[in-house]
């Protein structure tokens, strides 16, 4: 019994402290928007500094003009907007080649950047569409680096990593 009046007035005094507090911000909302004085009593000045949002930069990577070529073909295939692989390595500074089989006939294009936006394609071939064909791209001279490959036109699926070293 002495426990449940215990806790009744606790809660009697949360409530209290909730209402004063609320209290006291309706008043300095009051005050602030009739143009009069903000009652000053116990409320302390809080300053609030906004720092202006981030840029993101875009990074555009330059194809080495004039490299040597690797001879370095990486094969692959389509199929069902799928890539046959997910991962491919290439030699720095050469020009290499992707030989592509068209497997199932959908359209694809073989695009090679440093990001995902427009803006940070650095290679795309022409579009390719014909079943059980295979394509054979040139892709220039990169810096070494970590790039992706896509689809374009199937992006969300169509996708890989590209380590060059």
């Amino acid at each position: 019994m002495v426990h449940r009046r215990l806790m009744s007035r606790h809660r009697c005094l949360d409530r209290g402290a909730r209402s004063a507090s609320l209290t006291a911000v309706i008043a300095l909302l009051a005050a602030c928007s009739s143009g009069a004085a903000a009652p000053t009593s116990s409320l302390p000045t809080v300053e609030v500094t906004i720092a202006p949002a981030p840029t993101v930069a875009t990074v555009r990577t330059t194809p080495i003009a004039g490299a040597p070529d690797s001879g370095i073909v990486i094969r692959m295939s389509t199929d069902t907007d799928l890539w046959s692989l997910t991962h491919i390595d290439a030699p720095a500074g050469k020009v290499w080649h992707v030989e592509i089989l068209d497997v199932n006939g959908g359209t694809h294009n073989f695009t090679v950047g440093s990001g995902p936006t427009f803006a940070e394609r650095i290679y795309q071939s022409e579009r390719f569409d014909t079943k059980g064909t295979t394509f054979t791209f040139d892709i220039p001279a990169l810096p070494a680096g970590a790039y992706l490959f896509i689809c374009t036109l199937h992006q969300e699926r169509m996708t890989g990593t590209l380590t060059i070293g």
